[in-house]
């Protein structure tokens, strides 16, 4: 079988539809999710791709799709990796996603890699893409955005792991207040996916860390 760069997708009136507008790349173990409430822009991340990762590909690239518009925009990762795990984090104005484990070509992987986007006032979408830095001369505003992730972060996993679980926690502390956990569980410690996990650990939001 082959990857495919083509997305069906239920819109609104609960029909089954194939999109006019395929993905830059076919992509397979990939990762999709809404970016702004209502707006129907979606943020397309890794997977294994039909074409050689020496240069863009599906494994290193992200894309912006949207149902009527198709790609809007793509950027680049800092890890291949397809058969990882995906999180949604609010966030000012926009929002992260945790790219958690994976696989590529050469190895399981040991890292999350966390992306920010957000639009500004101006209606200026930024997403972090791989070397990116802040440069007034493309329009990015360097002082509202100063604590925007221009290039994607990583974080070491506890251990390396490929189809491993994840999922947003919300909690409340003795005061009332929500604190937010990210739980990653389970996956493969191998490539051949023989040996499954059964650990759980437990990424502190606030303290921007595993506990």
């Amino acid at each position: 079988t082959k990857p495919t760069a083509t997305i069906e997708y239920i819109d609104k009136s609960g029909a089954l539809r194939l999109s006019a507008h395929p993905l830059k790349f076919a992509r397979a173990g990939a990762t999709m999710l809404p970016m702004f409430g209502g707006q129907d822009f979606f943020l397309v991340l890794g997977g294994h791709g039909a074409v050689d990762c020496s240069g863009p590909c599906a494994g290193n690239t992200w894309e912006i799709w949207h149902p009527q518009h198709g790609v809007v925009t793509t950027g680049s990762l800092l890890t291949p990796r397809w058969r990882h795990a995906a999180v949604q984090l609010p966030g000012p104005g926009g929002g992260y996603v945790m790219l958690v484990g994976g696989e590529n070509a050469q190895s399981l992987i040991g890292t999350v890699e966390v992306l920010q986007w957000t639009a500004t006032a101006k209606g200026i979408v930024h997403v972090s893409r791989a070397g990116a830095k802040c440069d007034e001369s493309k329009g990015d505003d360097c002082k509202t955005l100063a604590d925007f992730f221009w290039a994607p972060q990583q974080i070491a996993l506890p251990s390396a792991r490929t189809w491993p679980g994840a999922g947003l926690v919300r909690s409340l502390d003795a005061k009332g207040a929500y604190k937010l956990y990210v739980a990653v569980f389970g996956g493969f410690s191998d490539l051949q996916h023989a040996n499954p996990l059964g650990d759980l650990h437990v990424f502190d939001y606030q303290l921007g860390a595993f506990r």
